[in-house]
Parts: structure tokens; C-alpha cells; sequence
């Protein structure tokens, strides 16, 4: 549930404005906290079939949460997800600014290696650089402000916007990756635009 500290954090910029997408859709909409109103994304329906492989090309700084960290994703000024706020042993993933979150909103600091996260290196206070597991990409598919219903758990929605990666991992989670996020990972092979390859870094 949005909380009023939310809307204190951002200024709305457009309100009531319908947004329209060419992927599968569940015909329900949901609206965001700057009032855009966004289609929700039928997750099983988006064919992956043509998608590349990819994971982060930089480790992300991991912390053991000691409990009641408050931390949301922005992303050029348009909130991605709503305040989540950690419970003690979770596991917040940091990559500076506004994009500080707990994936999935369950993951457990002591579970990092369970889930596929490798360990690159352990610093002094007991954080970890960590490298992510690989996952199938629809680059930049995202052609219209949407919704993901229920990313992370009941009514853990995630707002996308254009240009947004789709992200398949191997337990068949489907979330977004926004365009500043995905300037982060690196792919195996990519669509092309005539300025070149869409999205993030190529080996």
C-alpha cells in the first residue's frame, strides 16, 4: 500500500493520464503515485522466447539489514516502487542514489549464495560485493508507462516506463528493468537500432 510519506516524496507531474501498451495486458490498470494510469502487464502471456541472456557487469554492494531501513527506487524523477521498509537479516542491494532495494523483498543476507549471487569480495563492516545470476532480457520492450501487479509480493506493484527491460530469471519471476538501471548489465547479443545496440554494455 502506498503510504503518505510517499506522496510526500514525489511531485506529481501528470494526473489521470491512460497509458497504452502493445504487450499482453490482464485489462486491469493500476495507478501510480504520479497518477499515471497503467496497464497491467499479463506476465504469463510476454513470450520470451526471443530473449538474450545477461546478468550485471559490476557487483552491487549487499548489507545485512538491521531492520526499518526505508528505501524506494527512482528513476529520472518517476517512482519505480513503492516505500519498502527492511526487515532485520535482509539482504539490501545498493547502487547508489535512489536505487537501494531488498530484490524480491524477502531475500536474506545469509541466502545470498542459495539464490545464486555470487560473492566477489567481503569488506571490513560485513557487506559484500555480490555479482548477480543471469537472467533472459526482452530489451527495451517497454513501450508505454505499465504496471507490473504484485513484483515482489501482494501489492509490491512495480511501474515501468519506456524503453524498460523485461527480466525472466530462472524461477520464472518476471520484473522490469528501468533504462538507468539497465545501464548496469551487460548482455550477450542485443536488438539494433541504427544508433546501435539497445540498452546495456556488450562483452
Amino acid at each position: 500500500m502506498f503510504t503518505f510519506f510517499d506522496y510526500l516524496s514525489i511531485k506529481p507531474k501528470f494526473w489521470n493520464v491512460v497509458h497504452k501498451t502493445s504487450l499482453p495486458t490482464t485489462g486491469e490498470y493500476l495507478t501510480d503515485l504520479h497518477g499515471n494510469i497503467c496497464p497491467v502487464l499479463n506476465t504469463s502471456g510476454i513470450d520470451f522466447s526471443a530473449a538474450v541472456d545477461g546478468r550485471k557487469f559490476k557487483p552491487t554492494l549487499a548489507v545485512c539489514a538491521k531492520g526499518g531501513e526505508q528505501m524506494q527506487q527512482v528513476f529520472n524523477g518517476e517512482q519505480e516502487s513503492v516505500t519498502y521498509i527492511a526487515k532485520p537479516g535482509d539482504a539490501i542491494f545498493k547502487n547508489g542514489g535512489n536505487d537501494q532495494y531488498v530484490p524480491d523483498n524477502d531475500l536474506k543476507f545469509d541466502d545470498l549464495k542459495k539464490f545464486g549471487y555470487r560473492i566477489v569480495s567481503v569488506n571490513e563492516d560485513g557487506s559484500v560485493q555480490v555479482q548477480s545470476p543471469p537472467a533472459k532480457l526482452l530489451v527495451g520492450v517497454v513501450d508505454g508507462r505499465v504496471c507490473i501487479k504484485d513484483a515482489w509480493g501482494a501489492g509490491e506493484h512495480q511501474f515501468l516506463s519506456v524503453g524498460a527491460t523485461l527480466k525472466n530469471t530462472s524461477d520464472g519471476v518476471v520484473t522490469g528493468i528501468d533504462p538507468e538501471g539497465f545501464e548496469k548489465w551487460q548482455i550477450d547479443s542485443a536488438p539494433t537500432t541504427n544508433n546501435g545496440p539497445v540498452g546495456g554494455t556488450q562483452p
